[in-house]
């Protein structure tokens, strides 16, 4: 069969085969520009991810110093809850005594000292002087009365004594009290500190986190272009292999031929290079490599 007409015959199939096999090229060219694309996209997103685990990571820490610190005001406040309460109770203890020192008072009519010069002055008297009844008797029921004013007096004293004590406690509990506020106060700040610190990772870790998540939509959109491509470049390797097939008998006989002259050309080329190493003529690579090529023909032959 003639090899020009049989390649004229299939030529607007091997012609389609050709195209198929351009489109694959370009194809893939537009496939290999994407995959740069995806693989950008994908980096960015996996940079975004790691550094959102860092920022959480820092995030947690933070928080945690912070939760450490409010714990520690808690503790702190219960502390001062405790000495206010104990504060208020001493104030009403100097409150009742200062009541009661008040109202001694004003029964003694008088300070312990006056009054004591007074019921000992009164008690020389009916001692060591005569004075008639009637003014001993006076005088007596004066002492028993200035006796008593004086009891009142000491114990108005007793009194004053413990609201003096009480109020150097209470202001011991005051300084007390107000170093708890200074360091309540201070760590607060401290805590407020961590707090903002955290809300500013957490606003970064959003940012990125949303940015990440447009990188991972934008590289789910170039796998979809991706596999599309793919899917048109199997559409076109398939549409080749059903060409091939359809015309498989009349390349089989182009095959036939080619292998013939293929066959005639190397006998003749080894004819010349025998005929060399007969005359002893220069021989080179190239021949012995077509006498090579000869044996292992022959001998598969």
């Amino acid at each position: 069969m003639d090899e020009d007409k049989i390649k004229q015959d299939i030529k607007p199939q091997t012609d389609e085969i050709s195209e198929c096999k351009k489109e694959i090229v370009k194809i893939g060219g537009e496939i290999k520009k994407l995959q740069k694309d995806a693989d950008h996209l994908r980096d960015k997103r996996d940079e975004g991810n790691n550094e959102c685990k860092s920022l959480a990571a820092d995030a947690r820490q933070l928080r945690d110093k912070r939760d450490s610190i409010n714990q520690k005001i808690a503790e702190l406040k219960k502390q001062r809850d405790q000495l206010n309460k104990k504060s208020s109770d001493m104030s009403d203890d100097i409150k009742n005594s200062k009541q009661k020192r008040d109202e001694l008072n004003e029964e003694a009519r008088g300070t312990d000292s006056t009054l004591k010069k007074l019921y000992e002055k009164n008690i020389d008297k009916l001692v060591n002087r005569d004075m008639p009844l009637r003014d001993e008797k006076k005088l007596f029921k004066s002492v028993f009365e200035i006796r008593n004013r004086l009891e009142a007096a000491k114990l108005a004293d007793e009194f004053h004594e413990k609201v003096v004590s009480t109020y150097k406690e209470l202001k011991e509990l005051d300084d007390k009290t107000d170093e708890l506020t200074a360091q309540i106060r201070s760590h607060a700040n401290e805590a407020e500190e961590y707090h903002l610190k955290t809300i500013e990772l957490y606003d970064q870790l959003h940012k990125i986190s949303k940015e990440s998540d447009e990188y991972h939509e934008e590289l789910i959109k170039k796998y979809d272009e991706i596999n599309k491509l793919r899917d048109q470049i199997k559409a076109r390797k398939d549409r080749i292999t059903e060409i091939e097939q359809t015309i498989k008998p009349q390349t089989e006989i182009l095959d036939g031929i080619r292998q013939e002259k293929e066959k005639k050309d190397l006998e003749e080329k080894a004819k010349k290079a025998r005929e060399k190493l007969k005359e002893q003529k220069r021989v080179s690579f190239n021949d012995l490599r077509v006498l090579f090529e000869q044996d292992k023909k022959e001998q598969t032959d």
